[in-house]
């Protein structure tokens, strides 16, 4: 049943709300709270608090994009597409510049 419950917005078998609020938003501050506890043990340089909400990130988008459209309201699927698109790119963007020296990133 836990598997079902955790695989069905992946599959865009959940409305949108459960993906929105109950998989992401809540999923997101328990993942920013281990972000902060291990970024405080693990320092600001480590890439460990990174490992730590990225998957949960991922996650989310791929459930958010998956159940865009079940909802009563269709424009959400459209512009809930757009800004995880947006946010995926921006992510990539960043990461590139980041890794590649153009860009300092403020600690």
């Amino acid at each position: 049943m836990a598997s079902n419950a955790f695989l069905a917005p992946l599959r865009g078998e959940s409305p949108l709300w459960d993906a929105w609020w109950l998989y992401g938003l809540a999923a997101n501050v328990i993942a920013l709270i281990l972000f902060a506890a291990v970024r405080a043990v693990a320092g600001s340089e480590s890439i460990l608090p990174t490992l730590v909400i990225l998957p949960v990130a991922t996650y989310w988008a791929i459930a958010v994009w998956q159940c865009a459209y079940n909802s009563e309201y269709r424009f959400l699927g459209l512009y809930l597409r757009l800004c995880v698109a947006a946010g995926f790119l921006g992510v990539l963007f960043f990461g590139v510049a980041a890794l590649s020296g153009r860009w300092a990133v403020a600690t």
